[in-house]
C-alpha cells in the first residue's frame, strides 16, 4: 500500500480528521492535515518526540523504536 492510500484509509476511520507520516528527521512524507494545521510545525514536534522516546526506551533496554502513534481530541 502506498503512502497516500495508507493516509486515506486512516481518514476514512469515524473520528478522524486528518493524518500525516514524518520521517524521524522531521520530514513530512505525506500529509492530509486540515488547511488549519501547520505541517511543519507538527513534524518538528514529532521528531522531537521520537528522539526522546527513542532515548528512554533505550534507558530501559527495550530497542531501538521503529514508529510511534499519537492520537488526539
Amino acid at each position: 500500500m502506498d503512502k497516500e492510500s495508507l493516509l486515506k484509509s486512516v481518514n476514512a476511520i469515524k473520528g478522524v480528521q486528518g493524518s500525516m507520516l514524518v520521517s524521524k528527521d522531521g520530514l513530512v512524507l505525506v500529509n492530509s492535515m486540515p488547511d488549519s494545521v501547520d505541517p511543519n510545525l507538527i513534524s518538528a514536534v514529532l521528531s522531537s518526540m521520537f528522539t526522546n522516546i527513542d532515548v528512554q526506551s533505550k534507558r530501559m533496554q527495550r530497542g531501538k523504536l521503529k514508529r510511534f502513534f499519537i492520537e488526539t481530541d
